[in-house]
């Protein structure tokens, strides 16, 4: 082996230091890596839970949040829709209110109206009476009594209203 530059004692020298090594490194230096490696992936996999455990508290705190606005909204759209019906209530109630009134004053505005007619029928009636009066006074040339006056002008007033029935 000499021929082909092959120095043997040196080849088994190096292949004794070389078994050598590799029993130490097996004995005593891989194990601390592999646990060094062991222990960053156990690291790694605890870390990697508990970002899927805070995952999937943020998205059950989103479900809540998103549950609650939802609720919200339908309290608010409830409120508007009772404010809605309060208003319209209260426009209902104003517009009876003013109708009612309207129908008050018309009433009385009727009432009034009546009284007055009464009034004025009443004293037309004494001026109709005064002027049958001196009509028939005139006509008859002579002067009634104040009881055939009187009974004359209601006979006369009768009869002018049954007439205009």
């Amino acid at each position: 082996m000499d021929q082909l530059g092959i120095n043997v004692p040196g080849l088994v020298a190096q292949l004794v230091n070389f078994l050598l090594l590799l029993f130490l490194l097996t004995k005593f230096v891989f194990p601390r890596i592999v646990q060094a490696l062991d222990a960053r992936s156990e690291k790694i996999r605890l870390s990697l839970d508990r970002a899927d455990e805070v995952k999937a508290e943020a998205e059950r705190m989103e479900r809540q949040f998103q549950e609650r606005l939802a609720e919200a909204r339908r309290e608010g759209q409830q409120i508007v829709a009772n404010a809605n019906q309060i208003a319209q209530r209260i426009q209902e109630d104003a517009h009876a209110r003013a109708t009612q009134d309207a129908e008050t004053f018309l009433n009385r505005a009727r009432e009034q109206v009546q009284r007055e007619t009464e009034s004025a029928r009443a004293q037309l009636r004494q001026e109709v009476a005064g002027l049958a009066i001196l009509a028939a006074s005139r006509v008859i040339q002579q002067a009634l009594s104040e009881k055939d006056h009187v009974d004359l002008i209601h006979r006369v007033l009768d009869e002018a209203e049954a007439g205009s029935r």
